[in-house]
């Protein structure tokens, strides 16, 4: 994680990795570049390039970065969500929310958009400049949301 900016990851690899078994804590993962397979339980999640994967609550999953190389380097974008700023847009905005797919595991996986790109690009910017993250990171994580 960022010491710069709260929850912020953001993740290289130029080789595939093996299996990791681990925690996914509540987060958004954007891969701009490469493939990620994801294991829950048996349900296999792969995605790339214009899907993230959304996690809303923690769950114990093996990942594995599995399209990778030195000319196309594997690239995520990892944010942890702060659950207190998801817990006051759902009570404050005019949030419409579908009702979750059958076998909804708290893990789905969803197409990027300029809408979201745009704010998570922003939340990498301030890693040049520490001084607004103060002011803008929450901000930005309530955009994101």
């Amino acid at each position: 994680m960022s010491n710069v900016v709260p929850g912020l990851a953001l993740c290289q690899n130029t080789t595939p990795t093996a299996p990791n078994p681990c925690t996914y804590e509540p987060s958004l993962l954007i891969v701009p570049q490469g493939k990620k397979h994801v294991d829950l339980g048996k349900q296999s999640y792969v995605f790339g390039e214009s899907t993230f994967l959304l996690t809303s609550i923690e769950l114990p999953i093996v990942s594995r970065v599995c399209v990778a190389s030195v000319e196309k380097p594997y690239l995520a974008f990892f944010l942890k969500l702060d659950m207190g700023i998801v817990r006051d847009v759902l009570h404050t905005e005019e949030v419409r929310i579908s009702a979750p797919p059958v076998g909804t595991r708290g893990m789905v996986l969803g197409e990027v958009t300029v809408e979201l790109l745009t704010p998570c690009s922003r939340m990498v910017q301030l890693l040049d400049t520490p001084q607004d993250v103060p002011f803008f990171c929450k901000l930005l994580q309530r955009e994101i949301i």
